[in-house]
């Protein structure tokens, strides 16, 4: 008998090979029940222990140390070692991979390639829309009709704000 156990494992003082996922669950390697050393993903080893990225600072899912992100949450984009807010590259965006690519918009915007564009720009009265071609919702004044906007006094000269063509 050598002593010795296998990878994540450790020698017990009872002489029994212990798993170090049993100290704790996210210990993947470990030399006794209070030295770890290395940790799942997720975690970084700090001091013979394993400290969870995500409360080192938002946004962090994984990373190396308690100063190096290795990736980050989708409001989040990976910035050389930390994770910055895909709202601080740009207010439209929700989601991103990068500080030059958008992957989803805020309410008011679409994808347009790599950036949002607000819906506003195809028409000034579109409110909501899914891209160039399809509104969602329309300012005062106008009702959606199929994928587009359509003034109410189009219908009748007298109505102001409608709900349709033929609603008021």
């Amino acid at each position: 008998f050598d002593n010795q156990c296998v990878s994540g494992s450790y020698l017990s003082a009872s002489s029994v090979c212990t798993a170090c996922t049993s100290v704790q669950t996210y210990w993947v390697t470990c030399s006794s029940p209070t030295v770890a050393l290395s940790c799942a993903s997720g975690y970084y080893l700090n001091a013979n222990a394993c400290n969870d990225c995500t409360l080192v600072a938002a946004g962090w899912v994984t990373c190396s140390s308690a100063s190096v992100a290795l990736s980050c949450n989708t409001s989040y984009f990976l910035d050389v070692q930390n994770c910055t807010l895909c709202s601080v590259a740009n207010p439209a965006w929700v989601t991103c991979s990068s500080a030059s690519v958008a992957l989803s918009c805020a309410s008011g915007y679409y994808l347009n390639g790599n950036n949002c564009t607000a819906c506003t720009t195809v028409q000034p009265y579109w409110v909501t829309c899914s891209s160039a071609s399809i509104a969602l919702s329309c300012a005062s004044g106008f009702y959606l009709d199929g994928t587009a906007c359509t003034a109410c006094n189009s219908s009748f000269e007298a109505w102001v704000t409608c709900q349709n063509a033929t609603f008021a």
